[in-house]
């Protein structure tokens, strides 16, 4: 299984798009992934899965996100390493 990291965009912002930790957690591994990790209520997460498709992880997890929260939490994913070389060892989970 290979680790991914997403970053999710405009959550936690005002009333109306709050998505506590907890729930990215459980919604996100509802969605069929492992090993899922988050830190605080950033909305970055760390999550492992066979798929190799970037693109349909992604709508997987846009999907996802809707139908728990009603509003679109749009995300951006990349493999653990690329977050690495580009954030550095600290930043990717």
């Amino acid at each position: 299984m290979a680790t991914h990291v997403a970053f999710l965009r405009a959550i936690n912002l005002g009333a109306r798009r709050q998505f506590p930790k907890d729930d990215i957690l459980r919604v996100t591994e509802e969605a069929g992934f492992q090993s899922v990790a988050t830190y605080i209520n950033t909305g970055n997460v760390r999550l492992e899965t066979r798929r190799r498709s970037r693109a349909r992880i992604e709508a997987r997890l846009e999907a996802a996100y809707l139908a728990d929260r009603g509003f679109e939490a749009h995300d951006h994913v990349c493999r653990r390493r690329a977050a690495r070389a580009r954030h550095g060892p600290g930043r990717a989970g």
